[in-house]
């Protein structure tokens, strides 16, 4: 009848029947779209910077994901755990909000911030807007493309 039964957890059995509370999608979608924006946001700026500065498309995508990638899985770690807490509860619409919260921030964290976007921008280089010339950022990286280029070479060896 339930489906996570055999785990003995409580937190993942839903008391009140087999239907999802009306309130969780309602707070799930625009929650794990804002996580998945300010995440992305954060590796694309970083992106745009390097290309900016004169790199590569690619190199530039390399870069941005190498720079950022520390910082961004350590949040989707800690924003995991924070949303993990909710399970906790003995009320099913908590529950439930944690199980799809933990789901969209393991999955931006280390599905679609780490391979699909990467991905999509080396398929289509020049395509994702990242030429120079239609660059209109206030800051700039502050590591030359030949001093990084040395940096480069040390993380892809």
């Amino acid at each position: 009848h339930h489906l996570l039964e055999w785990t003995h957890f409580h937190a993942w059995i839903n008391p009140v029947g087999n239907s999802l509370t009306w309130l969780v999608p309602a707070l799930v979608a625009p929650v794990a779209t804002g996580l998945s924006l300010d995440y992305d946001v954060f590796l694309l700026t970083r992106i745009f910077e390097y290309r900016h500065a004169g790199f590569r498309t690619e190199d530039s995508i390399m870069c941005g994901l190498s720079q950022t990638g520390g910082v961004i899985t350590a949040a989707g770690i800690i924003m995991f755990f924070a949303f993990f807490g909710l399970s906790l509860s003995s009320n099913a619409s908590l529950n439930q909000l944690s199980f799809f919260l933990c789901l969209a921030v393991v999955s931006d964290t280390f599905i679609i911030r780490t391979i699909l976007v990467p991905a999509c921008m080396m398929l289509l280089r020049e395509a994702t807007g990242t030429r120079a010339g239609q660059l209109r950022l206030t800051t700039r990286a502050k590591i030359s493309p030949s001093e990084h280029r040395y940096r480069l070479t040390i993380i892809l060896s």
